[in-house]
């Protein structure tokens, strides 16, 4: 049995809750026949062991642990999870750290990773652009092409106010961003190319979708890599035939629970390469808007949190933080 410490709301928990996503929540039945099944939502978060049954080896109580297999449903106090279906942290691993920091590492961090090293095979110095940089997925991949020697080309959407424009711009360059443009100066390749100074771009990373896949392809360098991991947008990757003909692009698409269906020891491999990297302070918090969840909070508060998720106005991702339970 666990007690949940953290667990954050990603957009494709919402999506999953809304039964557009590809994968759905697992489905709760009870013994009394009346009671309808039910599903939890939330596909992240950190828990700590409460006991175990004595045939257990592999952890104690007061261990921290992350649902290992997809469609979990983190969103919830307790729950009972069987030994092969978690990841647990290990004592060392958790030193130092926060829950809302192992509790936000399985998701966005592990899909940057796995985007800037499974595609194009990217060496010191080269160029990628992405979109969505302002995202948790973005943040990552700038924090982590620092890390590994990448130069970073970031699009974000205009913000309406000048100076929060100004402010978010900064935080990324503090990241480790190499370039920070907006969706409308992307389409300036000129521009571009005096900013990346005339250096070829080998991978592209898409969360939009819609009218920038174009614009990005645009200034991708001949036989580079595109990769398409989320469609915030909901409008389609329409590709143009040049770019296929002439440049020789490939493009991909990039689910990352397919990938740790069919990649289990690699997945436990790149987190504990994360966990180690937010330890020694290399990989930044970020940002998030802790939502107490405890037995006095009101249940309409928590729907009003996840309904916020996909309207493009929190400050930060929004994330449960289990109190007084």
């Amino acid at each position: 049995m666990v007690q949940f410490l953290a667990s954050p709301i990603n957009p494709a928990d919402v999506n999953q809750v809304q039964g557009t996503y590809p994968s759905h929540a697992r489905l709760i039945t009870s013994s009394t026949p009346s009671t309808t099944p039910f599903a939890v939502g939330g596909n992240e978060g950190v828990a700590k062991v409460i006991f175990t049954s004595p045939d257990i080896t592999n952890v104690k109580a007061g261990d921290w642990i992350l649902p290992f297999k997809p469609s979990f449903g983190t969103w919830r106090s307790h729950a009972i999870i069987p030994k092969d279906e978690m990841i647990v942290i290990k004592d060392e691993q958790k030193k130092g750290l926060t829950p809302i920091q192992v509790g936000t590492a399985s998701i966005n961090p592990i899909t940057a990773w796995r985007l800037l090293k499974d595609y194009g095979k990217l060496e010191k110095g080269d160029w990628l652009v992405q979109n969505g940089a302002n995202s948790g997925v973005g943040r990552a991949a700038i924090q982590l092409a620092k890390e590994f020697g990448f130069k970073s080309l970031n699009i974000i959407r205009r913000r309406d106010q000048n100076e929060e424009h100004i402010l978010m711009v900064e935080e990324l360059k503090e990241l480790g961003a190499d370039v920070v443009v907006t969706d409308d100066e992307i389409k300036d390749k000129e521009r571009i190319r005096e900013l990346t100074n005339n250096n070829d771009i080998k991978l592209g990373l898409n969360c939009v979708g819609g009218r920038i896949v174009n614009d990005m392809a645009k200034l991708m360098a001949e036989d580079s890599h595109f990769v398409t991991y989320g469609g915030m947008s909901k409008k389609p990757v329409n590709l143009p035939t040049a770019m296929l003909i002439f440049k020789n692009i490939t493009f991909y698409g990039f689910w990352l629970t397919k990938w740790s269906k069919a990649n289990p020891k690699e997945k436990q491999k790149t987190l504990d390469s994360i966990l180690d990297m937010i330890q020694k302070g290399k990989l930044k918090d970020v940002p998030v808007e802790e939502i107490e969840w405890s037995t006095n909070t009101v249940g309409s508060l928590l729907v009003d949190k996840v309904n916020k998720t996909l309207d493009g106005h929190r400050q930060g991702k929004g994330i449960f933080i289990f109190k007084d339970i």
